[in-house]
């Protein structure tokens, strides 16, 4: 979910570029379901520390999901045309 969430953020950088927008509503609905399904309650390990062992935060997949979902939308919302 984690990765997920980031990588939604960064195709959020690229709001005009129609293969950028089809990926980023592919996650988006990825990250819908996965929320549907709990896994919000499931930090998955993210990186390694000390060089040894792997770790993982209970915040990440909620701050990072929250964080990309929600500029996600408001770029969508931008994107209509007016009066839709």
């Amino acid at each position: 979910m984690e990765e997920t969430a980031v990588a939604l953020d960064a195709l959020n950088d690229w709001p005009g570029d129609r293969a950028a927008a089809e990926a980023a509503g592919r996650a988006a609905e990825h990250l819908a379901r996965r929320i549907l399904a709990g896994d919000l309650e499931r930090p998955a390990p993210i990186g390694l520390y000390f060089s040894v062992l792997w770790y993982s935060e209970r915040i990440y997949p909620m701050a990072w999901t929250v964080s990309a979902l929600g500029r996600w939308l408001r770029q969508a919302d931008e994107d209509k045309p007016s009066g839709a």
